[in-house]
C-alpha cells in the first residue's frame, strides 16, 4: 500500500468518521463527509470552507451544490489541501 492511499485511509477512518470529528453532508445526491474548517460572512453572504477526501470529490466544479444540515450551498472555489492531494478544501457559498 503506498503512502498516500495509506493516508486517505486513515483520514477516512479517523478524522473523516462522524462518530469523531466529521460531519455528513449531501454532494450529488450521495453522503459523503467533511470536516467544517470555517464560517464566513462577507458582504451579507453566508460562505462556509469544509474539507473534504479527494476521493469523494475528484469530480467537483464551481457551481456544484452541497447540502449540509438541509441548507444549500454553491461551490465558488476549491483546492488541494497540501502536497499529498488526498483532500480538497472546498469553498462554499449559501444559496
Amino acid at each position: 500500500m503506498s503512502l498516500k492511499q495509506q493516508m486517505a485511509d486513515d483520514l477516512k477512518s479517523v478524522f473523516y468518521n462522524t462518530d469523531d470529528f466529521a460531519i455528513a453532508v449531501l454532494y450529488k445526491n450521495v453522503s459523503i463527509t467533511a470536516l467544517h474548517v470555517e464560517d464566513l460572512e462577507i458582504s451579507d453572504t453566508e460562505q462556509m470552507v469544509i474539507s473534504c477526501l479527494e476521493l469523494y470529490v475528484s469530480d467537483i466544479q464551481v457551481g456544484d451544490e452541497i447540502i449540509i444540515d438541509g441548507i444549500t450551498y454553491k461551490v465558488i472555489n476549491f483546492d488541494f489541501k497540501d502536497k499529498f492531494k488526498t483532500e480538497k478544501i472546498i469553498a462554499l457559498t449559501k444559496v
